[in-house]
């Protein structure tokens, strides 16, 4: 039977005035890469969830770890968690739970080849508050076995959702196991086709005792479909909604709402495009589409939802990356969404640079309505060093620094009464009105500082923006003191 071995990490820091809010980047003298995967908080501190590649000698393996980190966002210790000849694959983003007196997780152990077999299985692992080991629960058999998402039962066991190749070898169906609260297998089950491969990504537990999975099917060349399955209690399936309609859907994560609503996250493309765009979509409990709702800032960007999480509010947060055609690099994403899938805000972060690949995972909210995000930074020149854990800490309207101005939709006054334009521009930006009245022009980077103003009042005027470096701006017009239009911006390089 293998042994998971985890060792400790004590880092001591000298003493640091707290902040609010931060936007840290986190180097490990032992990784190779590393990325924030889930994030938990409590009232005086947070944990972070990370997967790491494990450098040490001649030897590189694929390890868990988790971070405890005060509010002022200083690593207090780490724990690190890995097999002997074996690599721990993570879930999907958002996969760790806290249980009730500890934490579980659902993951994939592939051995390597220095054991002379190459054996992909399901891996649960439950721990303490502490970190320490609670208990392992390999699951599997010779053929392909994979685990993307556990959770806590309706009783004390457990559940969790992936992919088997047992029943349809070379074309994996969509696997569901229940656990006692030891993880030995009390039942499964598998969803699937002779010839289409299905996986299972996430899953969430319904008000009637039963399930709901979410998972894809792969149609090759033709692309992806996302599938939905409700099931009873033993798993049995009781409805199976199945999305495509030409598009190709990647979903990513899917939850209960407290109104018990179903909400599914992750992107999509039409046509089998390049460019992909975040999506939610929400069902009801008979699996109807009450709406089905885009968040593309561009068209032609390659952008995604990599989680969502509610709160006690009921409004959604959504965390992911922004890609923007005309700008380099990829940008981390906040969204708040509303329940019937309004935006209400949205906001795109970076670290030092945004030619680098920012992207976050995961997201939640602490008790007194901060919200902190994790994920990882991929350098690109002129950023050096490697793929590094990512957090960023803000107050509850997605602001790094207070009062800044969160992306909105464009809201002019009246139709037609303000036209900016190009956008994007490059180094002149065109402000026009119906009438002559005397407004106000502010422009502010994407911390919130204010960048550029300028004041007029004729019907039309440009604002010389050559100073402005390329990236993301937000653009506020001011008519005697009100705000009669605010909207996004973008500088081309």
């Amino acid at each position: 039977m293998s042994k998971l071995i985890f060792f400790l990490l004590i880092i001591l820091s000298l003493p640091c005035e707290a902040q609010n809010t931060f936007n840290h980047r986190y180097y490990s003298w032992y990784s190779l890469s590393e990325t924030g995967h889930s994030v938990i908080s409590n009232d005086s501190s947070f944990y972070v969830f990370s997967s790491n590649t494990f450098s040490g000698g001649n030897q590189r393996q694929k390890i868990l770890v988790l971070n405890l980190l005060g509010l002022n966002g200083v690593i207090q210790s780490s724990k690190f968690y890995r097999f002997p000849f074996a690599n721990l694959i993570p879930g999907v983003y958002s996969n760790y739970r806290d249980v009730g007196g500890g934490f579980l997780h659902g993951c994939s152990i592939v051995d390597t080849i220095l054991t002379g077999a190459v054996n992909h299985d399901a891996l649960l692992i439950k721990l303490t508050y502490e970190g320490d080991t609670v208990w392992t629960s390999r699951l599997g058999d010779s053929l392909f076995q994979s685990c993307n998402s556990a959770k806590k039962a309706h009783d004390n066991g457990y559940v969790f959702c992936g992919s088997t190749e047992s029943f349809h070898s070379g074309s994996g169906d969509l696997w569901f196991v229940k656990t006692d609260s030891l993880g030995n297998e009390e039942w499964s089950k598998n969803y699937g086709h002779a010839i289409v491969p299905q996986s299972g990504f996430s899953l969430d537990l319904t008000p009637d005792g039963g399930y709901v999975l979410l998972g894809v099917m792969g149609f090759g060349s033709t692309g992806h479909a996302t599938i939905i399955i409700k099931t009873d209690s033993l798993g049995n399936q009781q409805w199976k909604r199945e999305i495509n309609s030409g598009i190709s859907m990647t979903p990513s994560s899917i939850l209960v709402t407290r109104d018990s609503f179903i909400v599914v996250a992750g992107s999509r493309n039409q046509n089998l495009t390049q460019f992909q765009a975040p999506f939610l979509l929400k069902l009801d409990m008979a699996g109807n589409i009450l709406w089905d709702k885009l968040y593309a800032e561009d068209i032609n960007s390659i952008s995604w939802f990599n989680s969502i999480k509610e709160l006690p509010d009921g409004n959604i947060l959504a965390v992911g990356r922004e890609s923007p055609p005309s700008l380099p690099g990829r940008y981390g994403s906040i969204y708040k969404i509303a329940p019937n899938g309004d935006s209400l805000w949205s906001h795109w972060y970076f670290h030092n640079y945004t030619s680098s690949g920012n992207e976050l995972c995961d997201v939640t909210q602490t008790s007194d309505g901060s919200i902190i995000a994790v994920g990882r930074v991929g350098p690109l020149p002129p950023d050096t060093g490697y793929v590094s854990l990512w957090i960023v800490k803000t107050d509850s309207m997605g602001c790094e620094l207070s009062n800044c101005l969160v992306s909105a939709p464009e809201m002019p006054l009246e139709k037609e009464i303000i036209k900016v334009y190009p956008n994007p521009f490059l180094n002149s930006l065109n402000i026009s009105q119906t009438e002559n009245n005397q407004i106000e022009v502010r422009i502010y980077n994407v911390f919130g500082e204010e960048v550029l103003t300028k004041s007029f009042n004729q019907k039309e005027d440009e604002i010389n923006t050559e100073s402005l470096s390329s990236g993301i701006y937000f653009v506020r017009i001011v008519e005697k003191g009100k705000i009669i239009y605010s909207g996004k911006i973008i500088k081309r390089s």
